[in-house]
This record gives C-alpha cells, sequence and structure tokens, in this order.
C-alpha cells in the first residue's frame, strides 16, 4: 500500500504541474497575441499529433509518461514493471520514431 500511495501521490502532482503550465501558457499567450506565431506553432502542433498518432501504442505509453506525465526512466519502469534499462531503450527508440 505505500508504494501505491507514492505513486498516486507522484502521479497527482504531475496532475497538478501540468494544469500549473497549461494555465501559464495560456496566461502568456493571452498577454502577447500574435496571430502568425500562434497559426506556426499549431501547424507544428498538428505535425507533432499526426506523428505521435501513427506510433504503436507501446511507444505512446512510454512518451506519455515522459513526456507529460515527466516520470523518469526508474518511475517508468515501476509503473510498467519492467527492467529500467529495458524502459530506457523503448524510450531511444520511440524518440527516434517519432
Amino acid at each position: 500500500m505505500p508504494w501505491l500511495y507514492g505513486v498516486a501521490r507522484r502521479v497527482l502532482a504531475n496532475d497538478r504541474r501540468a494544469a500549473r503550465r497549461r494555465r501559464d501558457l495560456s496566461d502568456r499567450l493571452a498577454v502577447q497575441p500574435q496571430a502568425d506565431a500562434h497559426a506556426e506553432e499549431v501547424i507544428g502542433l498538428t505535425d507533432v499529433a499526426r506523428a505521435f498518432s501513427r506510433l504503436s501504442s507501446q511507444d505512446q505509453e512510454v512518451l506519455r509518461l515522459c513526456l507529460w506525465k515527466e516520470l523518469t526512466p526508474s518511475e517508468i519502469a515501476q509503473v510498467l514493471g519492467q527492467a529500467q534499462i529495458a524502459v530506457r531503450v523503448r524510450l531511444h527508440r520511440a524518440r527516434q520514431r517519432l
């Protein structure tokens, strides 16, 4: 149970950090409206989203845990029940494919 509470606490903390980053980003964008820069950013994000959707579900899973939830490879290994070196290899290959 203590391990589960620790994992839950880290997941909640990561969600709070992500929400704060999104809020900060929207505040910055509201202060600096630049249509051209925003259009280029949207196009870039669309390209990334398209490339991300083409990845396998395993690649998407490891990238989400690393990039969106900001977990370290050792934390990802615990979540997935895999060896840390295996997670590092998966993460490296997923980044290359992306």
